[in-house]
């Protein structure tokens, strides 16, 4: 059980916040700013990386306190015991470079673990927020909290987060296919142990870890009992709509572990959603953009990073993409990928007359007529702020993610997006059409009210006080 008791002895609930990765620091920054508004709550951040530490410290300034959660050195380890018949084939078969990865993978969590245990002593957290409780470089410090009693908060963000997302997003991973690699033997060993490593069928079935990975968990008693599972050792998960509900549940989590409050970004989308007018007229004084033209905003992927297509394909990929985005009546801005550098974009803005955007995509999104993306969480705004919507499937998998939102959204394969973009703009009635569908879809995602960051308090508020209750499909007031 938590140590409410502590909390109510000492006035004020310590939070330990810890980011998974880079894309998520922003929002973890504003729940940390959030709950260090509360009298009653005392938040402080960790950090796996130098460069998160840095840019965490950035995010909330250096009066906030940052623990360091990384390892410095990699030391040799030893196996245990119960795994030596798969260790012995898999040193037959594939000789002793895959025996070292596992041994490695072992010796980084038993350093994870006593890094997590250091921290935990110093920092002695009530309540644990993490993004996801099955990553890899997180499952040591969450699974000794809640040895330890500490309350496990899970707040998901982006979309990888059910089953379906995940199975589709390991289509492009060798390492996680069960039938691909030349560990594949072992993975068979593996899966035929523990079925419930594995999710799939044929040769789509998938790990959510790397065997070696899978292995070294198991030894150390680490090893979640569903690691596709979503709130394994978590206490509840605050999650942004409808769909996120339902989509949990079907796999398999409890559904008094889910509580609907909206997400944090979805405050911000709320703002930019009621200045809709004043946000366009600055796009098109910015920008240069004729006022009596459509705005297409365009998202630019950073594909090679998905291990999906070499740097020279995908470099005229994105030049297919912007040529089918253009096109007469239209303005065309372009919101990068975060990894990728403007610089190697700049020959799309001379060859096409387009912009790229210095704003964030959500403080923009509201504004305007088209969206053009790949498979991203901004999809989900794009439908709560009833922003016409194509996805563009680079790698047939998008349509399956995205089919159960048809015909809210438009998907596509590269192909085909010119016509498809062409069709929108020569028969307006398509846009309305999808609009007409995205308004039935309306809180599916979540709540444009602007409170979800109040929800979250109450939440918080409610589990230190032994009065929680959930309130399922709806949300918590």
């Amino acid at each position: 059980m938590p140590r409410l008791g502590l909390v109510a002895q000492s006035g004020r609930a310590k939070v330990l916040i810890a980011p998974w990765h880079r894309p998520s620091l922003a929002n973890m920054a504003k729940l940390y700013s959030l709950y260090a508004e509360q009298e009653w709550l005392e938040p402080c951040l960790l950090a796996t990386s130098r460069e998160i530490g840095d840019e965490l410290r950035g995010l909330v300034g250096n009066q906030a306190t940052i623990h360091e959660y990384f390892v410095e050195q990699v030391f040799n380890s030893f196996s245990s015991p119960p795994l030596s018949r798969i260790l012995g084939s898999a040193l037959y078969h594939l000789g002793p470079s895959w025996i070292s990865h596992y041994l490695r993978c072992r010796r980084e969590l038993e350093i994870l673990r006593a890094l997590a245990r250091s921290i935990l002593d110093k920092a002695s957290p009530d309540l644990l927020v993490v993004e996801d409780d099955r990553r890899l470089n997180l499952l040591p410090l969450v699974h000794e909290a809640k040895k330890r009693g500490c309350y496990v908060l899970v707040i998901p963000y982006g979309i990888s987060s059910t089953k379906k997302d995940l199975l589709v997003e390991r289509q492009s991973r060798p390492d996680k296919l069960l039938r691909q690699g030349t560990d594949r033997f072992v993975k068979r060993a593996i899966a035929a142990l523990w079925p419930k490593v594995v999710i799939g069928q044929g040769r789509e079935t998938a790990f959510f870890y790397r065997a070696e990975e899978t292995l070294a968990l198991r030894s150390l008693s680490m090893l979640p009992d569903d690691p596709f599972l979503l709130g394994n050792f978590s206490d509840l998960v605050l999650i942004g709509g409808k769909f996120d509900f339902e989509s949990l549940r079907n796999d398999g989590v409890p559904p008094e572990k889910l509580v609907i409050t909206g997400e944090l970004e979805h405050d911000e989308l709320a703002k930019s959603n009621n200045n809709r007018a004043l946000i366009r007229d600055n796009l098109i004084k910015k920008y240069g953009l004729r006022p009596d033209h459509s705005i297409v905003l365009v998202c630019i992927p950073q594909i090679q990073n998905e291990q999906l297509m070499p740097l020279d394909k995908q470099k005229e990929e994105r030049r297919r993409l912007v040529r089918a985005a253009s096109g007469p009546g239209r303005n065309v801005l372009l919101s990068l990928h975060p990894k990728l550098n403007p610089i190697d974009c700049m020959d799309l803005t001379h060859e096409f007359r387009v912009a790229i955007l210095t704003e964030k995509l959500k403080d923009v999104l509201a504004a305007v007529d088209l969206y053009i993306s790949n498979h991203s969480s901004t999809v989900r705004w794009s439908l709560m702020l009833q922003i016409p919507t194509l996805v563009v499937d680079f790698n047939g998998n998008e349509e399956r993610i995205f089919s159960d939102l048809t015909p809210a959204i438009k998907t596509c394969s590269m192909d085909e997006l010119f016509d498809e973009v062409a069709d929108l703009f020569e028969r307006p009635a398509n846009l309305s059409d999808q609009q007409h569908y995205q308004k039935q879809l309306q809180d599916f995602f979540g709540f444009l009210d602007g409170r979800a960051g109040k929800r979250i308090i109450d939440v918080t508020s409610s589990i230190f006080t032994n009065a929680f209750t959930n309130a399922h499909g709806a949300p918590h007031e």
